[in-house]
């Protein structure tokens, strides 16, 4: 449990420090990384939390690498996600593969979007931990990546 409540702490003592109190430093960055890299870990490396991520444990052990892949239309998931599982099922059969790629497609999409879209990065992340990040990215695996796509890809088009 302490595990999940690293990151919301510092997010929100960073939040204080940057995002209020306006104080530059080389920590700023190097928090967000640390945030970064410790997001990607902890939900990649997760073991059989959140409703989803167990059924999908059991057809990912279905699934074949990347060179054995053919498209089919009578899959009952979309292409893109079963790329993905194919992806981890071509490193390895472990299903803490295909966990580390999407937590590390997710966390790397949420971190562009708060980036390039708002100035108050920590803050914005303490309320994303507060709403819903735990729920996308444990329970929601294919609708979340599919959610930040979209997200990233209207965004940047809005900014231009």
């Amino acid at each position: 449990m302490l595990l999940y409540i690293i990151p919301f702490v510092l997010t929100i003592l960073s939040s204080i420090k940057y995002d209020i109190n306006r104080k530059n430093d080389i920590w700023e960055k190097y928090g967000l990384l640390f945030l970064f890299v410790y997001l990607i870990l902890l939900i990649g490396l997760r073991y059989e939390v959140g409703g989803d991520t167990i059924n999908y444990m059991g057809d990912y052990d279905w699934r074949v690498p990347l060179s054995q892949y053919k498209l089919s239309f009578n899959d009952k998931f979309q292409p893109g996600y079963i790329i993905l599982c194919s992806l981890g099922k071509s490193i390895s059969p472990d299903f803490y593969v295909f966990q580390l790629i999407h937590s590390a497609l997710l966390n790397t999409l949420l971190f562009l979007f708060i980036k390039n879209n708002t100035k108050y990065v920590y803050t914005s992340l303490g309320i994303i931990f507060l709403t819903c990040y735990f729920y996308f990215s444990t329970e929601i695996l294919r609708e979340s990546i599919a959610v930040l796509i979209l997200v990233c890809r209207f965004a940047y088009r809005w900014v231009q």
